[in-house]
């Protein structure tokens, strides 16, 4: 079986030759290391050098890679075409000059002087003409509106209105847990969510496998895709944006230890705090037909603590608060650093329901982004909303095998309608993977979680917020 290392290396090999074609020159290779290695599948945190993936290029062309390639369900690219793409490497360089340039001092330049640079790239890079590309022309908007962040505006939908067309689910699953394929239509969408009386205005047993990727209806965003650190979905009606991005491979990769540790159940198994299934299924949507389980740690309200939050849970070492208290710590700080203002508006907003409570595995540290934590695994759900919210919720994804094929989990916003570069849809999917973070306001947002594969290992979900109710 081809280990994480190798199939890194695979994947590095077969992104370079898409992007250059059959070169193995210093200019195209010093790019790539520089602007697309970091966004590769398997990426680990350290970037290669030259000499290394000058290597690997070639056991690629010899065909030395093909059976990592094959077990990924990916066929070599063969040894030809040009040798480099000049547009692709005068992207990246003027991408790199802009950013370091700044946001407002880009935005006040005009095109001429933009195309002036690209010429003095030109010495530079041996680039024999300025490319004109679509390619160019969606770098150089994207360094506009956003300097590294890709910038997407949209808009709140009425469902039940008939304006409304985006994605509707297409899986029933009945009292005896058979999964049907059983495809909404518009008009059944639209009576089942009118008459529903449920707070969370969703409708039971109803989940998302395929129809939340129809891209007639429905808009997939990919951060690993677009060559952007951040996606910011700026709402119309509402106060917050959607903020996408990417907690730092060493923290995602600790949250994971972590994580593995928390969810081994039972006193005679190895490893693991002692933590029974009962103490891991504490929330309503485990008495549901949801998908997975979720866990609430913490504060279920003021003075009042979930029973797995009572008292410190230790085995082989392990000690569960130890473990929670660390979980927060980590959020925290990267909160603190990346996005201070959530932080803030979080712990500010939970003083409402939890005055100045602490959760117990924070205490020492008195690092923690909010007195309830909420942990979901294999999680896939109905459409809702967060009526008991009172405010923004945080949440970062993670892949217990971070190299499993990722591609079915999905978190779907399915009253968000969006312009991704002239494609306007009703529906928005954000495709999900290990160490991909969200911003959020779940109380407007119709959100849900696709169905996961029953054969992939565990994948979380680790969820912060701010608590009405």
């Amino acid at each position: 079986m081809a280990t994480r290392y190798q199939k890194f290396a695979a994947m590095c090999c077969h992104e370079f030759r898409g992007r250059f074609g059959r070169s193995k020159s210093a200019e195209p290779i010093t790019v790539f290391i520089q602007h697309h290695m970091r966004l590769v599948p398997f990426f680990a945190g350290k970037l290669k050098c030259q000499k290394t993936m000058k290597k690997w290029l070639t056991r690629y062309d010899q065909g030395e890679m093909d059976s990592v390639l094959a077990s990924m369900g990916i066929t070599r690219k063969p040894l030809d075409g040009p040798r480099a793409s000049t547009a692709v490497l005068l992207n990246d360089a003027l991408k790199e000059k802009l950013v370091g340039m700044g946001k407002e001092v880009v935005s006040q330049m005009p095109g001429s002087q933009i195309i002036a640079m690209g010429n003095d790239f030109r010495t530079a890079l041996g680039l024999k003409h300025v490319g004109r590309s679509r390619q160019r022309t969606k770098a150089l908007k994207g360094m506009k509106e956003g300097g590294g962040t890709l910038i997407v505006e949209g808009s709140l939908m009425d469902m039940i209105g008939d304006k409304w067309k985006g994605a509707t689910p297409d899986t029933f699953v009945d009292d005896k847990g058979s999964i049907i394929e059983d495809p909404l239509s518009f008009e059944r969408h639209h009576h089942l969510l009118s008459t529903s009386s449920k707070k969370r205005r969703f409708i039971a047993n109803r989940y998302f496998r395929k129809s939340h990727q129809d891209k007639a209806r429905v808009n997939i965003i990919d951060l690993r895709e677009i060559g952007m650190k951040k996606v910011k979905i700026n709402i119309e009606n509402a106060e917050q944006p959607v903020d996408i991005g990417c907690m730092p491979a060493k923290s995602a990769n600790r949250l994971r230890v972590l994580l593995k540790c928390l969810y081994i159940t039972g006193k005679r198994s190895k490893g693991g705090v002692g933590f029974s299934k009962n103490d891991l299924s504490n929330t309503g949507n485990n008495r549901s037909k949801a998908f997975g389980l979720m866990t609430s740690f913490g504060y279920k309200d003021m003075g009042i603590l979930y029973a797995n939050s009572r008292e410190d849970c230790v085995k082989e070492g392990n000690s569960s608060y130890r473990i929670l208290g660390e979980i927060e710590g980590i959020i925290f700080d990267f909160l603190q650093t990346e996005y201070p203002e959530v932080l803030k508006a979080i712990l500010a907003d939970n003083k409402h329901k939890f005055k100045d409570s602490v959760p117990p595995y924070a205490v020492e540290s008195g690092k923690f982004v909010s007195p309830r934590m909420i942990i979901s695994s294999r999680l896939g759900n109905e459409a809702h909303i967060d009526f008991g919210d009172n405010g923004l919720s945080f949440v970062v994804w993670l892949a217990e095998d971070p190299t499993e094929d990722v591609g079915d989990w999905k978190f779907i916003m399915q009253n968000l309608r969006t312009d991704v570069d002239g494609s306007v849809r009703d529906t928005t999917t954000i495709q999900l993977f290990d160490g991909i973070v969200m911003v959020y306001d779940g109380r407007y947002i119709h959100h849900a979680t696709s169905i996961p594969e029953s054969n992939r290992g565990n994948i979380w979900g680790v969820f912060h917020g701010s608590s009405e109710h």
